[in-house]
């Protein structure tokens, strides 16, 4: 509604809202139009998992959210799993599906628990390409 029809975002959402009980996430839709105007540049990024023993490795949140998982990759020689990804500056929440465990890596940056209690690890992507 906000995007194709012209609605303002929250007129949008009211009127949404007074039709039948939705949840939109009213600011990642305010940060992905932002994203689309201004065009950001991406970044290339790395995630390691160091472990040899499990069977697979996923990943799951970052730019494709919870609801979808993507696979690492195992490097024999480095004896470890890795994702590279192009992402958009921003920050970028994500977890760790090991074997069909959800995990996080302690070797990286952690979120504290959110209102659930969950924790997950996170990823700066900076303009400038650090990470």
């Amino acid at each position: 509604m906000f995007w194709i029809l012209g609605y303002n975002l929250n007129e949008g959402h009211q009127l949404l809202q007074s039709k039948r009980p939705s949840f939109p996430k009213l600011e990642a839709i305010k940060l992905a139009t932002a994203d689309i105007l201004t065009g950001l540049s991406k970044n290339c990024i790395t995630l390691k998992w160091k472990n040899s023993s499990c069977s697979s490795v996923e990943i799951s949140g970052l730019d494709i959210g919870w609801g979808q998982k993507i696979p690492l990759a195992y490097d024999e020689e480095k004896k470890a799993w890795f994702l590279e990804r192009e992402l958009p500056e921003g920050r970028y929440e994500y977890k760790y599906v090991v074997d069909g465990n959800w995990v996080c890596n302690e070797h990286e940056m952690k979120t504290k628990p959110n209102a659930d209690g969950h924790v997950n690890n996170y990823i700066q992507v900076a303009r400038d390409g650090t990470s």
